[in-house]
């Protein structure tokens, strides 16, 4: 039973000589790269159950980045704002997304700060922080101007002292240059004589 239906998930186009070896053993499930009738990669589902019968999902169509985008900052700006609500939201979209989606992250962030929702800004950044992607000085440096920009100077100061501070040498200097801004603007300046 197990090479008919090797052979029929053959003919319908499967490629991945992965799949195939995970049916071959009995695994549940195996995913097929199928071409459409008008040409759209279609991604299908085959699943055995108890008597042998295939079950195919409905095929979900490829979006492109800024699909993603856009669906995940309009997800964001419905959810309440509280920490547990923005987590949980990202949680669930990141879900069901095979590789941790750093480039959507990253762009809806950018997109939330031309709409100027910092705090929003802020927890999804600290979210992508919590998962251990992102830690890059462009990431750090959006934080540090969300964070600023959302009155929470302490927190940015907290921030800089245990993530950046500590080593200048590999820090860059518009980031440096920002710090500076910020000690000066909130009256801080034995803050700013330690840059």
């Amino acid at each position: 039973m197990r090479s008919t239906l090797l052979n029929r998930l053959l003919s319908a186009g499967l490629q991945s000589s992965r799949s195939a070896t995970a049916i071959r053993h009995g695994a549940p499930w195996a995913l097929a790269s199928k071409r459409g009738s008008h040409g759209n990669d279609a991604t299908e589902i085959f699943s055995r159950s108890n008597s042998d019968s295939i079950k195919v999902e409905a095929p979900r169509r490829r979006m492109k980045l800024g699909e993603k985008t856009n669906i995940l900052v309009d997800r964001l700006l419905k959810v309440k704002n509280s920490k547990e609500a923005v987590y949980g939201a990202l949680d669930s979209w990141v879900a069901w997304e095979l590789d941790f989606p750093l480039a959507v992250l990253k762009r809806a962030s950018y997109q939330l700060q031309q709409k100027e929702k910092w705090h929003l800004i802020i927890q999804v950044i600290k979210w992508m922080l919590s998962k251990g992607q992102a830690m890059t000085m462009g990431t750090y440096e959006q934080l540090l101007r969300a964070l600023e920009r959302d009155h929470r100077v302490e927190e940015a100061h907290a921030f800089w002292e245990k993530r950046i501070g500590s080593d200048l040498h590999s820090v860059p200097w518009q980031l440096c240059t920002f710090m500076i801004y910020m000690y000066a603007q909130n009256s801080m300046p034995e803050r700013l004589i330690k840059i």
